[in-house]
């Protein structure tokens, strides 16, 4: 980043994803990285309301 602003204005920019607001546990969810996929159903609710509650804390600051 460095070397990037000797010769550049660089500028930070969050982007948030409204699908990724709030994953509601509820929901079943098929998730991929492009060449895998894994799907997500109610057996995943505790994980789906920690990471909420990580993404809104990370969100807050």
């Amino acid at each position: 980043m460095q070397w990037l602003k000797q010769h550049n204005d660089v500028m930070g920019i969050a982007i948030r994803d409204l699908l990724e607001v709030e994953l509601r546990p509820t929901e079943s969810l098929l998730m991929s990285d492009g060449e895998h996929q894994v799907q997500l159903g109610r057996d995943y609710t505790e994980q789906l309301v920690r990471y909420n509650q990580e993404h809104n804390q990370k969100s807050a600051r």
